[in-house]
């Protein structure tokens, strides 16, 4: 691997760990899978969706699928990672996620047949995000919910995102400066998509003294937690709609026929 190169290789060694591990990289990911699988409901409520048919693009070992169908969801994990499938399967306690080993870039579903899709910490692993956009937005039903997380481009993220990772967790190239995307060209690939924004806000840890610790004994307090923030400096989180603008104009162009 070169030093411009993702490391996503990394996903296939940590099995259990998904589930297990409170530390490094893993508890930080934890920690912060914490907020936004609150937020992630919270907004669900906000757009009356309860049920339905959900799909985690990167779902790695499966924590949200997983949450979702224990409340009611039917829920797809995609992933390459075949044995991080392996572990989510393991932890469904359903039974009833599909999870599939694919390329996100050409996934195996239908066009307009998923309700509401996620891209968690994902968008910023692959070289082209507006490929990934395009794929989502296909099989994404009109007025569809797509949700994402992802990094902004700058130096307190290089600073945040890349080096701080590197140093806590003592993996190199977890994450790459330059696959990282401003949020004003985020938004422009999901307009380009059919996708309408409807909110965008920021994630970063609470500074204190539990964030401190973790960060000077290389271990995640029990206490360290993330908050939401109106600064997109460093990590940030939203979601968009499908535009039903295309399905109309075929119903026009139907109907005139």
């Amino acid at each position: 691997m070169t030093s411009d190169q993702i490391n996503n290789d990394i996903y296939n060694t940590y099995k259990d760990r998904w589930y297990l591990d409170n530390d490094g990289e893993l508890g930080v990911l934890r920690r912060e899978g914490e907020i936004k699988t609150e937020l992630i409901y919270k907004a669900l409520r906000k757009e009356n969706i309860s049920t339905g048919s959900v799909l985690d693009i990167g779902c790695g070992g499966g924590w949200l699928c997983n949450d979702l169908a224990k409340n009611g969801f039917k829920a797809f994990g995609v992933d390459t990672s075949k044995s991080s499938l392996e572990t989510a399967k393991k932890y469904d306690e359903t039974n009833s996620v599909e999870y599939i080993c694919s390329d996100a870039h050409k996934i195996p579903l239908e066009d307009n047949s998923i309700d509401v899709i996620f891209i968690m910490d994902f968008l910023e692993h692959v070289e082209d995000p507006l490929s990934i956009l395009r794929e989502s937005s296909r099989i994404l039903k009109s007025e569809g919910l797509l949700f994402y997380n992802t990094f902004n481009r700058n130096f307190l993220s290089w600073i945040v995102a890349v080096k701080g990772v590197e140093w806590f967790s003592g993996v190199e190239n977890i994450h790459l400066y330059k696959l990282f995307i401003k949020p004003n060209e985020l938004k422009a690939y999901l307009t380009e998509c059919h996708l309408d924004t409807v909110e965008m806000y920021g994630l970063r840890p609470k500074v204190n003294l539990d964030a401190f610790k973790s960060l000077i004994r290389r271990k995640v307090h029990p206490n360290f937690k993330f908050k939401v923030t109106k600064s997109l400096a460093t990590g940030y989180m939203g979601y968009a709609k499908k535009s039903n603008v295309l399905i109309e104009a075929e119903v026009i162009k139907s109907s005139n026929s």
